[in-house]
């Protein structure tokens, strides 16, 4: 059993393989998260230091001669990053390295001031082309870039970012606990949590479960739920509410009483502070908006028409400018409502090499294709390659985007088109880590 050091090296051995799929050009950048091994013979200080952990990295891959100053670019975003966590600057310094590891030509660790003193939480280092050069080497296979600005080959160099999830995790919660002391001399538990990271940005309770408070909370909840993760609560006494979203880091509160049901306001109770405030419920969102500085809204949306066919045609482009030539066969069949658009090839690899085939199905995937009744967007089709034809020296890839684009409009034509009903179509932003939640509550909703 191979247990690996590090995520790095199935980067560097796939580089090249995204490079192309994804057309990248240098600079660009490639990152994973996965499970490390270290063989520390002391594992110690809680979560900071173990055999086995869960590690972020990236390699920055760049043009030879440019790492330095790559390094030091990467060196401030890095630690812009974390200081934007709001932590405080203080908490954070660099350690550069006076030795180097062999492969590097420059090294850098972002540490953070734990409970037992500064320690790392990322490291920064200029691994030059080693890794690549290695590979290379020892596999036989050129792995070079092909720079299209310089028109020259060479070994891109590599500048790394890798950071502990672990450490991140401890860091966190190390500078978020406190155990306080309030006036009455009781203690009550809190977690500091950046408003970013809270699980729950918002708890809403009914000061008693009676006179309509229920009703009107759970109103709230369905206004702001598109928008931040809330949770309601209507258990015990409001001081044993308040301990325990003080106790998972809830950034604010609002309570819901007699007096919201007269005059529509609400008690907004902030964590960190504890100060309560009265605010009218239509400035709820854009209070919480600006402390987690983010935004969520949709467009103002636009009536949309699908076309699609009821029967099964076969659609032949072909495409031969001088001696060029490239020929598509494609079948389009109806497919059942709501199904969407559905590419497939059943052409035999004597008639149309695989990677022809591949290319036709890329230019499918690429392109809107419109109907012929109105011009609207087609769906619920299934169009599958079924043969084709392309020059032994002449054929580009060009000739064959637009024979399929051909085959396509001829199929739509020789077919009887229907226009289905008209949709509603809106967009929805909001951050990534909420898309779930909306999806699952659109889903509930319709």
């Amino acid at each position: 059993i191979y247990l690996r050091p590090e995520t790095a090296q199935g980067i560097f051995v796939n580089y090249l393989n995204v490079q192309k799929t994804g057309r990248m050009k240098i600079p660009f950048g490639i990152a994973q998260i996965g499970k490390a091994f270290r063989n520390e013979i002391v594992a110690r200080q809680f979560i900071f230091r173990m055999r086995e952990f869960e590690q972020m990295e990236m390699q920055y891959f760049i043009q030879p001669g440019t790492e330095l100053d790559w390094f030091e670019k990467w060196k401030q975003f890095r630690m812009k990053w974390h200081q934007n966590l709001g932590f405080g600057a203080e908490n954070y310094r660099f350690h550069d390295h006076d030795k180097l590891a062999h492969y590097a030509n420059a090294a850098t660790d972002i540490e953070f001031h734990m409970p037992f003193g500064f320690k790392e939480v990322e490291g920064i280092h200029s691994r030059t082309n080693f890794d690549l050069s290695q590979h290379a080497k020892y596999s036989g296979k050129k792995i070079e870039y092909f720079d299209p600005e310089t028109n020259q080959s060479y070994t891109p160099y590599v500048i790394e970012t890798s950071i502990g999830v672990d450490r991140m995790f401890l860091s966190i919660l190390c500078h978020s606990y406190e155990e306080q002391q309030l006036p009455d001399g009781q203690t009550r538990t809190v977690l500091h949590l950046p408003a970013a990271l809270a699980p729950v940005k918002l708890a809403v309770f009914p000061l008693t479960k009676k006179d309509g408070m229920p009703e009107k909370a759970q109103e709230i909840i369905n206004d702001l739920r598109f928008h931040f993760n809330c949770k309601y609560e209507e258990k015990d006494q409001i001081g044993k509410r308040y301990r325990r979203m003080d106790a998972i880091g809830c950034p604010y509160c609002v309570t819901v009483d007699q007096q919201t049901l007269q005059d529509n306001t609400v008690t907004l109770r902030d964590r960190d502070s504890m100060e309560q405030k009265r605010v009218p419920i239509s400035e709820l969102q854009s209070i919480i908006e600006e402390r987690f500085g983010f935004l969520v809204q949709f467009s103002q949306g636009s009536i949309i028409y699908k076309e699609t066919i009821s029967d099964t045609v076969e659609g032949v482009g072909h495409f031969e400018p001088l001696r060029h030539y490239a020929e598509v066969h494609l079948l389009l069949k109806p497919a059942k409502r709501n199904s969407g658009l559905v590419f497939n090839t059943n052409c035999k690899e004597d008639l149309l090499d695989k990677n022809w085939q591949r290319l036709i199905l890329t230019h499918l995937y690429e392109k809107t294709h419109v109907g012929v009744l109105t011009g609207s967007p087609i769906t619920d089709m299934e169009i599958t390659l079924v043969s084709g034809k392309a020059h032994e020296k002449h054929t580009e890839g060009g000739d064959f985007r637009q024979a399929t684009y051909r085959a396509v409009r001829q199929g739509l034509r020789s077919a009887h088109s229907v226009l289905l009903e008209p949709v509603y179509e809106f967009t929805l932003e909001l951050p990534a880590e909420n898309a779930g939640r909306a999806m699952a509550d659109i889903g509930r909703m319709y």
